[in-house]
């Protein structure tokens, strides 16, 4: 895909507003994650412009998501005490 207007307005990318009502939290914590680095985001604002215009693709979201989700935790296989059979003598 041609890099330009399109590639902005296209369905697999995201605003931070359009970021924020999918995931039902405020506007601010998605701009936050951005300049923490934690959200790979694109500003498509002019190169003179004081205010960035932030796009999100599906696929920076996706990898967010699942960095923030939580992975199985491994299961330890616990060692089983061996019992002593109180009838044997053990000589050591």
């Amino acid at each position: 895909m041609a890099w330009g207007r399109n590639m902005a307005d296209s369905p697999e990318s995201f605003t931070p507003t359009e970021v924020a009502k999918r995931r039902n939290v405020d506007i601010r914590i998605v701009l936050a994650a951005i300049a923490s680095g934690q959200l790979t985001a694109i500003n498509w604002a002019s190169p003179g412009s004081t205010r960035p215009r932030w796009r999100i693709t599906a696929q920076a979201l996706a990898d967010y998501e699942a960095a923030r989700s939580s992975r199985p935790q491994i299961q330890i296989q616990r060692q089983r005490r061996q019992r002593h059979d109180t009838r044997v003598l053990q000589f050591v």
